[in-house]
C-alpha cells in the first residue's frame, strides 16, 4: 500500500510558487538590472556629429536605410565604390550599438562577426540585394523586414529609387515566403515622365511620401496606399504592400505645401510623428540642409532647420530617423560631403531631440 503523502496538491503548488519566487529574488539580486540600479538606465546618443568611419570609403556613400536600431541591426546604403566611382549600388553592413550603463560610453561600429548575421536572421540581405543591384543607379532605399513564421527568419520588402538615363522612378522588390518577385517592379500610380524618388511611409503604411520635380523643382508629395491600417500586423505587411503597390489605378497626388518651398525639397523620411528631409531653401547654412516637421492634428508643421550643429556650408542629404526605447533621444543618420571625411559623401550619425 502506498503511504499517503503529507502534502496535498494545493500545498505542493504553493511550495513550488514560493521556491520560484525565492529563486527570482536571488537571480535579480545577483545580476545587475534597471531594477536594482545602473548608474545610467537609459542611454543618450552623442549630440555631436560622428563619422561612420568603419563603413565609409573614398567614394560616395549616402542614401542610408535602417528598419530599426537595436544592439545589432541591418543597414544598407548607396555607394559607387564597387564600380570605382561609376554607378551606385546597395551595400549591406551589420551594425552594432554599445552603451555602457556604468560609464555612459556610447559607440557604433561595423559588427564583423558573421555568426551574428545568422543568429539575428539578417543574413539573407546579401543575396536579396544582388537581385536589386543593376548596371544603373540605386538610391534612397526603404527596407522593411518581414518575419517568416515557417523559416523563423527575416525576408525583405524593399521600396527604392531607380535611376536610368537621368530619370528616377520608384520601384519595389519582395522576397518573402508568400510573395517572391522575379525582379524589381515599378509603382505605376506614382511614376510619371518626371523624376520620383526617395519613398517613405507613414507609421501605419496608410500613405507613401516621396519627392518629385513635376512642377519644376523638387517638392514633397504623399499618396494614399489604400492600406487599411487596422489590418496591419507585424508579419503581414508584405501582403498588404503587394496588393497596394502592384495596383495600376491612378490615385490623387497631394503636394505637402506646408513643407515644400520654391527651392528643392528632397528625401523625406518619417518616423512616428516626425518627418525629416533635405532642402536647399533660403535661410540655411549652405547647400542642402536637414529640416524636420511634426505631424500635429492631422497636418505637418512648419519645417525647422536642424541647426549649425548638424548642418554645414556643404550638403547634408537623405536623413533617416530611428528611435529606440533604450535611448532618451533619436538616432539620426545622414550623408554629407563636408570636409574631414574619407572622400566624396560620407555617412554620419548624431543624437537629436525634437522638443
Amino acid at each position: 500500500m502506498i503511504p499517503k503523502s503529507p502534502f496535498s496538491l494545493s500545498k505542493i503548488l504553493k511550495l513550488n510558487s514560493y521556491f520560484l519566487y525565492m529563486f527570482s529574488i536571488i537571480l535579480f539580486s545577483a545580476c545587475p538590472s534597471k531594477w536594482n540600479g545602473y548608474k545610467y538606465n537609459t542611454g543618450k546618443i552623442p549630440e555631436d556629429v560622428i563619422n561612420f568611419k568603419e563603413i565609409n570609403s573614398e567614394y560616395d556613400d549616402y542614401n542610408i536605410s535602417a528598419p530599426f536600431i537595436r544592439d545589432v541591426f541591418p543597414l544598407i546604403f548607396s555607394s559607387n565604390r564597387m564600380s570605382q566611382g561609376l554607378q551606385f549600388d546597395y551595400i549591406y553592413k551589420l551594425i552594432a550599438i554599445n552603451f555602457d550603463k556604468e560609464t555612459a560610453e556610447f559607440s557604433v561600429y561595423n559588427e564583423k562577426n558573421t555568426n551574428l548575421d545568422v543568429l539575428f536572421k539578417y543574413s539573407g540581405i546579401t543575396s536579396f540585394l544582388q537581385i536589386v543591384n543593376s548596371s544603373q543607379n540605386e538610391y534612397g532605399p526603404y527596407l522593411i523586414p518581414v518575419y517568416q513564421r515557417h523559416s523563423r527568419k527575416y525576408n525583405y520588402f524593399l521600396v527604392y529609387t531607380y535611376e536610368k538615363d537621368g530619370n528616377m522612378d520608384i520601384k519595389y522588390y519582395c522576397d518573402t515566403e508568400n510573395y517572391k518577385s522575379d525582379k524589381p517592379k515599378s509603382i505605376k500610380w506614382i511614376n510619371s515622365q518626371y523624376n520620383e524618388g526617395y519613398p517613405s511611409f507613414y507609421q501605419d503604411y496608410s500613405k507613401i511620401v516621396y519627392c518629385s520635380d513635376e512642377k519644376g523643382n523638387f517638392d514633397i508629395y504623399e499618396i494614399p496606399t489604400n492600406i487599411d491600417s487596422s489590418q496591419y500586423k507585424w508579419n503581414n505587411i508584405d501582403s498588404l504592400l503587394i496588393n497596394s503597390l502592384s495596383d495600376t489605378i491612378a490615385r490623387e497626388k497631394i503636394l505637402l505645401s506646408a513643407i515644400s518651398s520654391p527651392a528643392d525639397d528632397k528625401c523625406p523620411f518619417i518616423d512616428s510623428d516626425i518627418m525629416v528631409f533635405a532642402s536647399n531653401r533660403q535661410g540655411g547654412y549652405g547647400g542642402y540642409d536637414l529640416y524636420y516637421s511634426k505631424y500635429l492634428d492631422g497636418s505637418w508643421s512648419k519645417p525647422v532647420n536642424m541647426g549649425e550643429n548638424i548642418n554645414s556650408p556643404y550638403d547634408e542629404f537623405r536623413p533617416v530617423l530611428r528611435k529606440d526605447k533604450g535611448f532618451e533621444n533619436n538616432f539620426l543618420m545622414f550623408s554629407s560631403n563636408r570636409p574631414g571625411g574619407k572622400g566624396g559623401f560620407d555617412l554620419y550619425y548624431v543624437g537629436v531631440d525634437f522638443k
